[in-house]
């Protein structure tokens, strides 16, 4: 599915990057779409994402989900 985005327009890159954020987090659509720039935050192992409210956090108390980043792995010699 990834593939099927064009990664030349920022459209495409937005879509693709929320698609591969949502699958990683294995967020619910709503929780996506209420994502804000602020809400992403990068630390030195990781993407930290914080869910303001969701279905089962009704009391809007929140909560920062860790999202591992990708590694690209070392060739072998």
């Amino acid at each position: 599915m990834i593939d099927g985005y064009d990664s030349a327009t920022l459209a495409g890159l937005r879509d693709r990057a929320a698609l591969v954020l949502g699958f990683a987090l294995m967020g619910r659509r709503s929780e996506l779409a209420a994502l804000d720039l602020e809400d992403l935050a990068l630390t030195a192992d990781d993407l930290e994402v914080t869910i303001r409210q969701s279905k089962t956090d009704q009391d809007a108390c929140g909560e920062v989900v860790p999202c591992p980043t990708a590694r690209t792995p070392t060739p072998a010699r």
